[in-house]
């Protein structure tokens, strides 16, 4: 087993489709790379997909990314592949499922929404591509049309996302989860703990899918 900590570039940039990288590791589990763009499943939200392209016209297909032991990243292959020819020090360029990650960026920002106009405890969420759940550490109940409301407004003032280093000394008893992370923690604009990506705008109109946000905005850790 490699013990090549897996570089993860989408923790400065969030907005990064695809790098260079080098295989390291052929398991049972996945393939691991020296460094990575794809984000693993965590802090409640789906790992991504993609593919890595080997030789022009070859490419192994990733359903799913995980994170493995000391800081590696496991990209999952479709079942079904023919993976014999991969070996360690290959070459590939790691390509993710842009139009899937950045739904799932938005969803993720929604979520930090939510955490700015619901001040309980967050004790679990669930970020797909096709739906976001938060679970808050209350029994009080809630007003869906005041929820409604207060995310439209959030929404209309196109707000940017911004992140900043914490050490665990700032960590908070609603933040007590990012201690189990391995990788450094960072806060979102919402003041919700987080290390998952992130759009950066809670603009629909204004999120850009196909240029870089100010290197300040770049939200993955």
């Amino acid at each position: 087993m490699s013990s090549v900590m897996t570089e993860a570039l989408f923790r400065d940039d969030a907005y990064l489709r695809e790098c260079e990288a080098t295989i390291v590791e052929v398991g049972e589990a996945g393939l691991v790379l020296d460094r990575s763009v794809f984000y693993p499943l965590g802090g409640g939200q789906a790992g991504d997909a993609g593919a890595l392209r080997l030789a022009p016209g070859t490419a192994v297909s990733i359903v799913d990314t995980r994170k493995g032991e000391a800081g590696r990243i496991v990209h999952v292959p479709a079942p079904g592949q023919d993976l014999s020819a991969l070996q360690p020090g290959m070459r590939v360029t790691a390509a993710i499922d842009w139009a899937r990650r950045h739904r799932l960026m938005r969803l993720h920002t929604t979520t930090h929404l939510l955490c700015a106009l619901l001040p309980y405890p967050v004790n679990g969420c669930s970020i797909t591509p096709e739906q976001a759940r938060m679970d808050f550490d209350t029994s009080e109940p809630f007003d869906a049309a005041a929820i409604e409301a207060g995310l439209a407004r959030l929404v209309a003032g196109a707000h940017a996302v911004g992140t900043q280093w914490i050490s665990d000394e700032e960590l908070t008893p609603t933040r007590s989860w990012c201690a189990r992370c391995p990788w450094r923690r960072r806060a979102a604009a919402a003041a919700c703990g987080c290390c998952a990506s992130r759009a950066s705008t809670c603009s629909p109109a204004a999120a850009p899918m196909s240029s870089a946000p100010p290197r300040s905005a770049a939200c993955a850790c």
